[in-house]
């Protein structure tokens, strides 16, 4: 690629970003319009009741969808082999590889760890498993990178990719591959991603987001081929089609995402199987932070990239529905900061104010601004909160998880507090793409 190109190519994404940004603060101009006026309020009542209803409707529809499984006698099970990119995970490789030995399969499959010139004691753990294959890069080549070079030289029918820090269960394979057999094309299957050993409240935040977000949405979505992320701690690929794509893009912050939109481009589905596989997440805010700042960087370039996807009738649903619905998803995360956080702003300078002027006459008035206490914001809220819960308890049941007390106050930071913080990281993330900040890993 020249570098006339390249300037073009970026000239061209800054304009659809900054596109993005104009939508985001147009639409929040006409939501505080609504907002804070009487005659329009009903409008978002409407808008309230129909996103309800369609999600009732939605919920029950695909709830009566299930279907049994093709059993697989072994003899019919596809050959598979196991790749492990590994970069400096010392601390957590030992644990991955017990867990993925103790994996049933009808067939020998093959385990290869992919180290990337780690500067740790890495290697003094790999020497433990004798049975494992060890392919050393002769330089840091990064994730994407190495898991390529590693699938060209697979030889097997399908290709799991797990990160080395992820821990799956004995029957990951057993209840995935199958999948594969649902429907014609399926070219990746995902199983259902949770958090391991949750200790900190950072973690445990973050348990209850992996239960929503990888539980029953993904099985929901998978039925009408809605899934659009192949997560990196385990996916499971055929690699015939791998090789057909072309493979992980090597330079992409979210290339699980990217592959997943790929396969969709190209004419694939993704399939979905409930089977937990624990995987370690960040235990600090400063960690988290960084680890999102990636992810939604990556999320929004990638729908900037495949913009050509928003309605496209040859996706059928994936492109009429789901992509759009993601593209609604991050414009209305970016929106809330914008109107949230301003709303926020001006509830406490309104407040400050109205107490200055009252201490000047002697009063000390302890109320909030009536402005701001819309009877219409307190109808979303609650109607959010009861989809958010509802889909969390199907999540939970799938892994036949019982309810807790121990789960409220993880449950209730997440639903009313880290939404706040999550806005202002994807605002954040935009305005980075924005300054075409460096990215990082």
């Amino acid at each position: 690629m020249t570098k006339s190109t390249v300037f073009e190519e970026r000239k061209k994404g800054f304009k659809d970003l900054l596109l993005l940004l104009v939508a985001t603060i147009v639409l929040g101009g006409l939501f505080l319009f609504v907002f804070f006026n009487p005659d329009y309020s009903k409008i978002f009542y409407i808008i309230v009741s129909a996103i309800a209803l369609y999600l009732s409707v939605f919920y029950v529809r695909t709830d009566h969808r299930e279907k049994d499984l093709k059993v697989l006698p072994p003899q019919k099970f596809p050959s598979l082999s196991v790749l492990i990119p590994s970069y400096n995970s010392a601390n957590s490789i030992g644990n991955c590889l017990r867990y993925v030995l103790a994996i049933k399969y009808p067939r020998p499959f093959t385990i290869t760890v992919i180290d990337d010139c780690s500067t740790d004691n890495t290697q003094e753990v790999l020497k433990e498993f004798p049975s494992v294959k060890v392919v050393h890069n002769p330089h840091n080549k990064g994730k994407s990178k190495s898991l390529n070079s590693a699938i060209r030289m697979a030889t097997t029918e399908l290709v799991v990719c797990i990160d080395s820090d992820t821990y799956p269960n004995p029957n990951v394979f057993l209840d995935c591959v199958p999948q594969f057999y649902t429907k014609e094309k399926v070219g990746a299957v995902t199983p259902f991603i949770t958090v391991a050993n949750p200790k900190t409240w950072v973690q445990k935040i973050q348990e209850i987001e992996y239960f929503f977000g990888f539980g029953f949405f993904p099985k929901v979505a998978s039925k009408l081929d809605g899934l659009y992320v192949a997560p990196g701690p385990l996916s499971i690929f055929n690699r015939k089609v791998l090789m057909e794509i072309g493979g992980y893009d090597e330079d992409n912050l979210t290339e699980d995402m990217e592959i997943a939109l790929r396969l969709h481009a190209h004419g694939y589905s993704l399939g979905y199987a409930p089977s937990s596989v624990p995987t370690e997440v960040p235990d600090t805010w400063g960690g988290l932070y960084h680890q999102r700042t990636r992810w939604y960087r990556g999320t929004i370039f990638n729908i900037i990239k495949y913009k050509n996807m928003f309605f496209n009738r040859k996706l059928k649903s994936f492109g009429g529905f789901f992509f759009p619905a993601l593209v609604l998803f991050v414009t209305t995360v970016i929106l809330s900061f914008l109107v949230i956080w301003s709303l926020i702003l001006f509830s406490i300078f309104y407040t400050l104010s109205a107490w200055s002027l009252s201490l000047a006459n002697g009063h000390f008035p302890l109320e909030l601004p009536a402005e701001i206490t819309v009877p219409s914001l307190l109808v979303f809220l609650a109607m959010a909160a009861i989809i958010y819960y509802v889909f969390f308890v199907r999540s939970i049941s799938m892994l036949n998880i019982k309810r807790s007390r121990n789960m409220v106050l993880p449950i209730t930071i997440t639903l009313l507090f880290y939404p706040l913080w999550i806005s202002v990281v994807y605002t954040t993330s935009l305005f980075q793409e924005l300054a075409a900040t460096k990215r990082s890993w």
